[in-house]
């Protein structure tokens, strides 16, 4: 099978060629203007061809080494732009691997003692993990008191990445927030599964939960079905005041700020029982990898037959090898011709 519009990969490479009638151009009007009988006055008659500009071959033959340098630049273009004919469909190779990030958008994610805040630093973990994890399925589910599913269990991960501007705190009515119901609601997302598939669960949040005493045991009934849970935890051990809008802190029952910090402790309990891994967000792409290693780790590799690829066949190499005969050529004539001087 061939495709006539896709003989060269890089075509634009042989814009390249304009080069070569304007070096011409600029050789021919900036050569040396000989006047006949006056130069020998001033150099010896061994020197007079580098005075001249002929040192090259005389006048006549010029145009030789010209043509043979053109010509290597012509076919090293040639080679850039990658020549290819006849091609293979095959059916690329992808992981048999789901992924449900659940996002916590509580008031504590907007606190700031990570730049930009909990919250910012959090979708910016979810962009790398779609960069990181292609073929791998996402789905998101954004959570405080109540879990609401943004994107659904997907492959198209710009859909993922294009809901995350409009996540904030701002969406959440009730005070607080609990994992017990977003776990139960990627339970129901990732479904019943017979097939090897890897399942896996990431939890982007700070640990301030109301129900962090039912939390292993959610996790170990979502151990039982194979699907793994991972925490990445975001903000600092000191914390700060929940900021409540308007630049005020939120205030609690008592009449005193609500202070919120990362709770680690609960949050490697639940890794524990979910057969996963907790680890401290950084600003380093460590954490994503991680992550990503993991969901392949027990990941098996399926054929997608919706996804036909080409596999060119790619004949770079001839005109490249062209090309280095001739530049090795030109280089072998120009050392003659010093040699016999």
């Amino acid at each position: 099978m061939s495709d006539p519009s896709s003989v060269l990969a890089q075509p634009a490479w042989l814009w390249g060629l304009l080069l070569i009638p304007a070096v011409l151009l600029w050789r021919y009007y900036t050569r040396p203007q000989r006047q006949i009988g006056k130069e020998q006055r001033y150099a010896d008659a061994h020197l007079l061809e580098w005075l001249l500009g002929t040192q090259d071959g005389d006048a006549d033959n010029a145009w030789k080494p010209r043509l043979a340098w053109s010509l290597a630049w012509t076919l090293l273009l040639l080679a850039m732009a990658g020549p290819r004919w006849g091609y293979k469909q095959i059916s690329p190779f992808r992981p048999k691997a789901e992924l449900v990030v659940l996002l916590d958008i509580s008031r504590s994610m907007d606190i700031n003692d990570i730049s930009p805040s909990r919250l910012g630093r959090a979708k910016q973990e979810i962009e790398d993990i779609a960069a990181h994890g292609a073929g791998i399925a996402i789905g998101l589910i954004a959570f405080a008191t109540t879990p609401h599913v943004v994107t659904p269990i997907t492959e198209d991960h710009a859909a993922v990445l294009h809901q995350l501007p409009a996540l904030s705190s701002d969406l959440v009515r009730l005070k607080g927030s609990r994992i017990v119901p977003a776990l139960e609601r990627a339970q129901q997302l990732l479904g019943q599964r017979q097939d090897d598939t890897s399942r896996h669960v990431v939890i982007l949040t700070d640990g301030d939960f109301a129900d962090n005493r039912e939390m292993p045991k959610q996790a170990e009934k979502l151990a039982t079905e194979n699907i793994h849970i991972h925490v990445f935890g975001f903000g600092t051990l000191a914390g700060e005041p929940v900021p409540a809008g308007a630049g005020l802190a939120l205030i609690g029952a008592d009449g005193r700020p609500v202070y919120s910090s990362l709770n680690e402790k609960p949050l490697k309990a639940l890794t524990k029982a979910g057969n996963g891994f907790y680890i401290r967000a950084d600003y380093s792409d460590n954490d994503t990898r991680a992550l990503i290693d993991a969901v392949l780790a027990d990941a098996d590799l399926q054929q997608d037959e919706n996804r036909p690829t080409r596999v060119w066949n790619e004949y770079f190499w001839l005109p490249l090898l062209v090309a280095m005969l001739i530049l090795l050529r030109l280089y072998w004539a120009r050392a003659d011709t010093r040699a016999d001087r």
